[in-house]
């Protein structure tokens, strides 16, 4: 009898330990749909780059819905190619978990966050800890009082936000 009640017991131990992981993951399934883009390229072209892992997923020009499995809480540059006669165009985009459209001034803000993961020297733990602290939502403010934000000068506020140095009066227009 002792050990059906030790046999039961692990075995409610065991199946409470696994039903728990599922409600402690650290992911999330995104659900993304950008049918309200007027674009009709040929087709899609999807990259998200999150410091570790990066999930590439090809559409058909008239598809324009597409999951990711994301870290929590991790920014992660959702980057979305318009594709014609085999060229990627400028990028619409989001990051995530800060923005939740894909528009064009997010293509931009994704586009830095995916240049500083891949530039990054000091290895990817180190830069997703520094780029989940960098102050996003008040980046993504400035960059969305721009006409056009791919005018901005994208090396400047790269090397800015990588030297920790970044300020506001970073953001500017390419010199013509």
């Amino acid at each position: 009898m002792g050990s059906i009640f030790s046999l039961s017991f692990c075995l409610m131990f065991c199946l409470a330990l696994t039903s728990g992981c599922e409600m402690i993951s650290n992911t999330e399934i995104l659900s993304i749909d950008f049918s309200s883009t007027a674009l009709s390229p040929g087709s899609w072209y999807v990259s998200c780059y999150d410091g570790e892992n990066e999930q590439v997923i090809l559409l058909d020009g008239d598809e324009k819905k597409f999951c990711l499995t994301l870290e929590k809480n991790t920014p992660a540059g959702i980057l979305v190619y318009p594709v014609n006669e085999g060229w990627k165009e400028r990028p619409l985009g989001a990051l995530y978990p800060f923005q939740n459209e894909i528009t064009e001034t997010g293509g931009f803000v994704a586009y830095i966050a995916d240049r500083l993961y891949r530039g990054s020297e000091n290895g990817c733990d180190s830069s997703r800890d520094y780029l989940a602290r960098f102050n996003w939502p008040s980046f993504i403010a400035l960059c969305e009082q721009s006409s056009d934000p791919w005018e901005l000068d994208s090396e400047r506020i790269i090397f800015a936000i990588a030297s920790g140095r970044f300020k506001k009066s970073d953001v500017k227009r390419l010199k013509k």
